[in-house]
């Protein structure tokens, strides 16, 4: 297991135990009726001195007093000494710092407070053991050990509010890539780790490997849900995703949303035309042209979709991310209607 992810399991382990350590610590003090007498003599003194006083608190949580002002005061200093550079990435946001990055969850409503749907990876994990797993309320780890290579493959789900961490990035690069979609933190380690980050828009993930960067890739891609009869679609549009793909010789000729799909067609000198749609699964009852087509299953990243040429020289691509369904029509190259499906991502 990465010095990371242990971390972050002593950081949830402690906060549990506070939690359960002051919730319980009221029992401790029993209710009893002073005299008259005393009581005039406790307001005197607090006439005379209004501060708060430490003794007054029993000595183990005095102590946790003190521990939480020195860890408030060390952090105070870190961030003064050492510049952060904040950046707000779509789900989280990174501080990055000279020899490490903190990364905070962005609250909004979409994520679940628990787990109720686990991910797994696609990817072959024969010669693999399971080399470390844990599971908590907000969050499981699995790391895989391959007992021929000894390579490790290190798989985290969280929630939001188990996504608060510290991760190494000592001497690293941080970059951004696009990765199914989604928006998603690239770096190696000082340690030789290919590390991915992403939000899908129900959870966070961490995938951190000591295998190629290519091969890591692969395995973080191949992340999906365990449950194939889970349903996550929305009612409404609620993220929008759009084309990436260089469009900028096309003229918008039509284009139409609400709250439920999201319609754009794009022309070029008249004859040449990228038909987009975004619907939510409540509204995707549509009526397709398939004369004389035959229809092929295929991937648009890792998601599985339908591919058919119909009698208008359109290529078609339909697929469903999780979330919401996607079709896109082109009369240009089948590859060009290839790259342009691959390159719908989340706005933002």
């Amino acid at each position: 297991m990465k010095d990371d992810a242990f971390e972050r399991l002593l950081q949830n382990a402690a906060y549990n135990f506070g939690e359960s350590y002051i919730d319980t610590s009221d029992l401790l003090y029993e209710p009893h009726e002073f005299s008259g007498r005393f009581e005039k003599k406790i307001h005197k003194l607090i006439k005379k001195q209004r501060r708060f006083y430490f003794p007054l608190v029993k000595t183990p949580l005095r102590l946790s007093f003190t521990i939480i002002a020195m860890v408030i005061l060390m952090t105070f200093t870190t961030v003064m000494s050492v510049g952060a550079i904040r950046e707000k990435i779509v789900g989280f946001i990174v501080n990055t710092f000279s020899d490490h990055s903190d990364i905070m969850a962005v609250r909004d409503d979409q994520h679940p407070e628990t787990i109720e749907e686990k991910y797994e990876l696609g990817y072959d994990l024969s010669g693999y053991n399971i080399d470390f797993k844990s599971i908590y309320e907000h969050g499981y780890i699995l790391t895989y050990k391959n007992k021929y290579t000894g390579a490790n493959i290190h798989f985290e789900q969280l929630t939001k509010d188990g996504f608060n961490i510290g991760i190494n990035t000592e001497d690293a690069k941080i970059t951004y890539i696009d990765m199914n979609g989604y928006e998603t933190m690239f770096f190696v380690d000082n340690h030789n780790y290919s590390n991915y980050i992403w939000d899908n828009g129900r959870y966070y993930f961490i995938i951190s490997s000591n295998l190629s960067e290519d091969e890591t890739f692969k395995i973080a891609s191949s992340v999906r849900c365990s449950d194939p009869n889970a349903d996550h679609h929305p009612n409404r549009i609620e993220d929008i995703y759009e084309i990436g793909y260089d469009l900028s010789s096309f003229d918008i000729y039509d284009e139409f949303y609400d709250n439920t799909s999201r319609y754009t067609m794009y022309l070029k000198d008249d004859n040449k035309c990228v038909a987009y749609h975004q619907y939510t699964k409540s509204n995707f009852d549509v009526r397709v042209n398939t004369e004389g087509a035959e229809i092929t299953n295929v991937k648009v990243y890792t998601f599985d979709a339908i591919y058919f040429y119909n009698n208008n020289n359109y290529h078609n691509l339909i697929w469903d991310n999780g979330k919401y369904i996607f079709m896109l029509s082109s009369n240009l190259s089948k590859d060009e209607t290839f790259e342009i499906a691959q390159s719908i991502r989340k706005s933002g």
